[in-house]
């Protein structure tokens, strides 16, 4: 499956050097939490700045909006932004989450 919708997009990658490539942050979660890779074998996990496509970020220093208003590819309506101040432009008054907040939130 190609990616839909590259300002949704995320990425882990692997101590080994193995990309898995996701359209959706939401799916990217699913992924780790059923055990696709093993938390010990991952290096890294980015995601796309929803701003700024081919603009990755490291998740633990990305802020994450969750509303119904942001259409993406799989409806977890998910967007990652570099700065608590950029995602609140895109929804003034909402407190945007941490990684490990709407980790939290995805089952």
């Amino acid at each position: 499956m190609g990616i839909a919708d590259a300002r949704f997009g995320g990425e882990v990658i692997t101590k080994k050097g193995k990309v898995f490539k996701f359209d959706d942050i939401g799916c990217m979660i699913k992924f780790i939490k059923s055990g696709g890779v093993e938390q010990k074998d991952i290096q890294q996990t980015v995601v796309i700045n929803y701003s700024k496509q081919n603009d990755f970020i490291n998740t633990d220093k990305a802020f994450f909006l969750v509303d119904d208003i942001i259409k993406s590819p799989m409806n977890f309506h998910i967007a990652a932004f570099p700065s608590s101040g950029e995602a609140t432009k895109i929804l003034p008054g909402r407190k945007p989450l941490s990684w490990n907040e709407l980790y939290q939130q995805i089952e």
